[in-house]
């Protein structure tokens, strides 16, 4: 894979997800809610098996939410504890509620080729996981843009909680 084939990984028409990091997983959905009118959301608490850039690997734990109902989601992260700093990053030291963007996601079918292609352009992941469902996800730095980008190929059965919250009816 080539440079060429990294910048459609970024520009991809497979872009599905805008994420913001939060201190308050159920306020920033409130916010959502009220501020924008986004209908509903999928609650979650994943605790996974990650490595960092640095090769380190433990558990990261996070309280995410989905908005539902729709092809193209909106997510939200609350870093709770291990190996979450790249979330943790973009909040400041503050007992202040915060809801910050912090990357685009995209669903690539070949998540090697796209490491492959970003480490020719002397990009590497800062965090990646292989999830046990068949879910593996990298996300990357984008040199210039100031966000990130999270990489994500679905394999086997694990999209099956994506489909199933985008196919939520919308109250």
């Amino acid at each position: 894979m080539s440079s060429t084939s990294f910048v459609a990984s970024v520009l991809s028409p497979e872009f599905y997800k805008f994420g913001y990091v939060t201190n308050d997983r159920d306020r920033a959905v409130e916010v959502l809610k009220k501020d924008l009118g986004v209908e509903e959301f999928a609650t979650f608490s994943p605790s996974m098996e990650v490595t960092d850039g640095n090769g380190e690997t433990g558990t990261a734990t996070l309280n995410c939410a989905f908005s539902a109902g729709r092809k193209l989601f909106i997510e939200v992260m609350q870093p709770v504890s291990g190996l979450v700093q790249i979330f943790q990053d973009s909040l400041t030291p503050s007992t202040d509620f915060q809801l910050v963007f912090h990357h685009i996601s995209v669903i690539v079918e070949d998540l090697d080729a796209v490491k492959t292609a970003a480490a020719e352009l002397g990009i590497k992941p800062a965090l990646e996981a292989h999830l046990a469902g068949g879910m593996h996800f990298t996300y990357m730095k984008l040199p210039g843009l100031g966000h990130w980008i999270e990489h994500d190929q679905y394999d086997g059965d694990s999209q099956a909680f994506l489909n199933s919250v985008a196919a939520r009816p919308i109250a």
